[in-house]
Parts: C-alpha cells; structure tokens; sequence
C-alpha cells in the first residue's frame, strides 16, 4: 500500500505584501463591525416581533379587541415587514458575505 499524505485544504491566499492581500484584510476588518451591527439587528428585530404578537395575543384574550391589542399587533407587523424588507432572505441587507 502507498502511504497516504496528509494535507489541508486551504482557499487561495494572495502573496504577502501584495495589494491584493491588503485589500482583503482592508475589507475583512471593515465587514466584520458591519456584519455584527447586522446580525444584533437582525436578532432584536426577531425578539421584537416574539415578544409583541405575545404581547397581542394576552391582550386579546384579556381585553378583546383594542387599542392596545391593535398597537402591539401593528408594532409586530411593522418588525416583520421591516425585517423582511433589509434582509429578504440575506444574511446582510446590502448583499455582502460573511467574513
């Protein structure tokens, strides 16, 4: 049998010192804050949109229809609709991958 050489299997890496490695790390550092600030968004409008139909749906049961009931209805349809308009399927609004 021939002995099997282990290797690693690592994505094309740009010569150092050359421009386009800058460029890489110029965007990695740039997009990572970017891509934070996206994902906490995401993640409160989420919570929001919880929250507020749970909020509805006690205030239902309890109160029927009414101003509060419609008000957190309205706020969670405002979250989804916002949520779905920035990110529709994305992981970033603007369409930018992960670092």
């Amino acid at each position: 049998m021939t002995p099997v050489k282990a290797t690693r299997h690592h994505a094309a890496q740009p010569r150092a010192g050359s421009s386009d490695q800058q460029d890489a790390q110029t965007a990695r550092g740039r997009g990572y804050g970017r891509y934070l600030f996206w994902g906490w968004l995401r993640l409160v409008l989420g919570i929001a949109q919880m929250a507020l139909v749970g909020a509805a749906v006690v205030a239902f049961l309890y109160g029927g229809v009414s101003d509060v009931t419609v008000g957190c209805f309205l706020a969670a349809s405002a979250a989804t609709l916002l949520s779905r308009v920035l990110y529709h399927g994305r992981h970033q609004p603007d369409g930018d991958q992960e670092p």
